[in-house]
């Protein structure tokens, strides 16, 4: 048997032993209309708009979960990171979503580059966070 043969296999069950392969969580019902009012706008402007209002709602459900990840936090020290770490990641999310605006120039698809930027890296946010979350994270919480 070959070494290429085993390293998936060995890697497979490193990833479940560690609670690292799981299966993809369920997308919210909310969450499926706003993209479905995104994939039937048909000016730039109206998908600017619905972008725009998935990037609200994603903003907005992060905002909850990062309460709930503060809120399970034990100790000030790691609040205190984790709400730096809260202010950092969110300049870096509207200085990366105003740069992919500012490649488009004065184009009219300039906004939308924005909102795809500003939602892309929410989502990302979004899994992270779940990470952290005992219950959630690598090991499933047990402690």
């Amino acid at each position: 048997m070959k070494i290429k043969s085993i390293a998936p296999a060995i890697i497979a069950a490193s990833l479940a032993l560690t609670g690292c392969a799981k299966a993809p969580r369920q997308e919210d019902v909310r969450l499926a209309a706003l993209r479905a009012e995104l994939d039937s706008a048909t000016t730039t402007l109206d998908m600017t708009e619905k972008a725009n209002a998935i990037g609200q709602y994603l903003d907005q459900k992060m905002s909850g979960v990062e309460a709930l990840v503060r809120a399970e936090m034990r100790d000030d020290e790691s609040r205190d990171l984790f709400d730096r770490a809260a202010v950092a990641w969110r300049e870096y999310r509207q200085a990366h979503a105003e740069l992919a605006y500012s490649l488009y120039g004065d184009g009219s698809m300039r906004g939308l580059a924005f909102n795809f930027a500003f939602n892309k890296l929410t989502e990302d946010r979004l899994r992270d966070l779940q990470e952290l979350r005992p219950e959630e994270g690598p090991g499933g919480g047990a402690e």
